[in-house]
């Protein structure tokens, strides 16, 4: 899966034609030394907003019934 990224971008961006072969060569060095970092990053960046929209349907969702603690104190 790594080396199908990678070789995604390879062409990517010598299809775009903006960068020379070294520029493309030493980008793609970064990007796979890196390569687990980002993956871990984005697993957790994902599981947040995932999180974070499942909780905010879960509030909208439910009931709210105000309880007044004070009633519920034997007189």
């Amino acid at each position: 899966m790594k080396d199908k990224a990678i070789e995604t971008a390879r062409e990517q961006m010598e299809k775009d034609g903006k960068m020379s072969e070294e520029q493309i060569n030493q980008g793609l060095e970064i990007a796979k030394k890196f390569f687990i970092a980002f993956g871990i990053g984005g697993v957790i960046l994902g599981t947040l907003i995932a999180g974070a929209i499942a909780s905010l349907i879960g509030a909208a969702a439910a009931k709210k019934k105000p309880v007044n603690p004070l009633d519920q104190l034997p007189s």
